[in-house]
């Protein structure tokens, strides 16, 4: 969803042990925020990352991890979301670069 932004670098990383591309502790040093889908995400990384995972700003957005990777319902629900937290672009926007207000 952020990938061409310029307002925001953003990482995607996994926390299971199989993740295609599994979190690590420079991403966490990288991050000024991590955000997770599920309450369990977030603690898996304060489990592996011990202090340093407690002091990262970590967000859960309490949404189920059943959908496949860019599903139209997942991207609904992380516009929705996330929209708290940061400026998402609109789908007609995807590509070109909005403003917030806030």
């Amino acid at each position: 969803m952020f990938a061409a932004s310029e307002q925001y670098q953003v990482r995607s990383r996994g926390v299971a042990s199989d993740a295609r591309i599994p979190l690590t502790e420079n991403d966490l040093d990288w991050a000024d925020a991590v955000f997770v889908m599920e309450k369990n995400h977030r603690n898996r990384i304060m489990k592996k990352f011990g202090e340093k995972g407690r002091k990262k700003r970590i967000v859960c957005l309490y949404i189920d991890d059943i959908y496949e990777p860019m599903e139209k319902s997942l991207v609904n629900e992380l516009r929705f979301k996330l929209a708290r937290y940061l400026c998402v672009p609109d789908s007609s926007s995807l590509d070109s670069e909005q403003s917030c207000e806030w």
